[in-house]
């Protein structure tokens, strides 16, 4: 998004993307984990299908990652408008566009 839009994203320590920095190893890990047992089943049966438990969870951990001090109300419904509108994992969450976030609060959006 933030190329697509001509803003220069500036350099953000893990630290400030994912809050203490604690916080924010378990988020990369979890998102690793997660990118590593999608390519395992792509492997194993040629093409990824996520429940819908997993699509909550990959896009959870993407917001997470974004915009880490989300409230939790925020997250829930983000969560769901997002993986209702069709963006329920990482590789399609790559192609947001600004349209696409329309029921997210201002401040939100511009993060993005």
């Amino acid at each position: 998004i933030r190329e697509r839009f001509g803003v220069t994203p500036r350099q953000r320590s893990s630290e400030e993307r994912f809050g203490t920095r604690k916080n924010g190893r378990r988020i990369q890990n979890a998102l690793f984990r997660k990118k590593e047992e999608r390519t395992n089943r792509e492997q194993e049966d040629g093409g990824v299908y996520l429940s819908r438990t997993g699509s909550h969870f990959e896009v959870k951990l993407w917001l997470m990652s974004n915009l880490p001090r989300l409230q939790k109300d925020d997250v829930k419904k983000y969560c769901k408008c997002f993986v209702e509108d069709g963006f329920d994992s990482v590789d399609m969450l790559e192609d947001l566009e600004e349209g696409d976030l329309h029921f997210m609060k201002n401040g939100h959006r511009r993060v993005l």
